[in-house]
């Protein structure tokens, strides 16, 4: 089985974690009784600690090859932290033209979040979901395609990000934000700066939700804003305004990035270089830049499993 085989299996083995914690909890534990961030972040746990445990095991790696654990400079930290104001307006944009089309769960959850202690939100909405994710997904799932092209590998990593939230209204951002975070792992080699942006991204949405939800309580007691047409086409207009503005921001944030590793130059230099030509004939990973005759297909049948599955999903909603 070839290395972007095995990172198949593993998202299945993901899929199959996920609705199996599901049920789980469900039959364990008391929904009406708990709190429900508690009862999120319990389920969270339940769901990424054993992908966490399995994914170095499938590879045959040390840990910290598998999630990318490396220091990172302080510019990467203040890049990374500046990055989140820079994407907001364009997952935004992406979670706007979603919502025409299927519903907004993520705004049900953070009216749900509202209602429960500060803290708990923070750790079932910010830091779970910035820490294991990014160590699932950046780590896991992104080292597991180094043996396909960097384009390739990122785009694979976002279309794997997307579909693991089984949520169509987030699947344009969630696509959007996973290329860009394997980008950034594969420029820092770490997914520290991910976690970081990651956790930024989602305290901004909540902190913005709890300020939105005081303000007019009365409006958002059933988490619901009712949003008009006029309203929303206005909406759409203001943040693709912004988003035209926030592009050239990203790319010159995510230049300045990796620089620790002599990475941190114009992102399309590489274009400019001329290319040289070798042979490899004894390795097994080739970090995400492999001669033709080596790269390993994407196409197989787990994904087309995967695919599957997602759209059937989809499709019972």
């Amino acid at each position: 089985m070839t290395r972007t085989s095995k990172t198949y299996s593993f998202f299945l083995i993901y899929i199959v974690i996920n609705i199996a914690s599901s049920f789980l909890l469900v039959s364990v534990l008391d929904y009406s009784s708990m709190d429900p961030m508690i009862y999120s972040i319990i389920g969270q746990l339940a769901m990424f600690l054993p992908l966490i445990l399995i994914g170095p095991k499938m590879f045959y790696e040390n840990p910290k090859t598998t999630f990318s654990i490396y220091k990172i400079s302080v510019g990467d930290v203040i890049a990374a932290i500046a990055l989140t104001f820079a994407i907001g307006p364009i997952t935004s944009l992406l979670s706007l033209i979603t919502s025409i089309f299927f519903p907004n769960v993520v705004s049900t959850d953070l009216a749900t979040a509202y209602q429960s202690p500060f803290i708990y939100s923070v750790i079932s909405i910010c830091i779970i979901p910035a820490v294991c994710e990014e160590l699932i997904f950046r780590g896991v799932v992104f080292s597991g395609f180094k043996n396909l092209s960097l384009k390739k590998a990122c785009i694979l990593g976002g279309i794997i990000f997307s579909i693991a939230h089984f949520d169509p209204q987030q699947s344009l951002y969630t696509f959007a934000v996973g290329v860009l975070f394997c980008y950034i792992v594969y420029r820092t080699k770490s997914v520290f700066p991910g976690m970081i942006s990651h956790f930024c991204l989602n305290f901004s949405q909540l902190m913005f939700s709890r300020i939105s939800f005081s303000l007019t309580a009365a409006d958002t007691a059933a988490g619901e804003i009712v949003m008009t047409d006029a309203l929303m086409a206005q909406y759409v207009l203001q943040y693709l305004f912004l988003s035209v503005f926030s592009i050239p921001i990203i790319l010159y944030l995510v230049s300045l990035m990796g620089r620790k590793y002599g990475i941190g130059k114009p992102l399309f230099a590489k274009l400019l270089m001329p290319k040289k030509e070798f042979v490899i004939e004894d390795e097994s990973v080739f970090d995400y830049a492999p001669q033709q005759q080596y790269e390993e297909k994407f196409f197989d049948w787990q994904l087309i499993l995967i695919l599957i599955l997602y759209i059937l999903f989809i499709l019972l909603l």
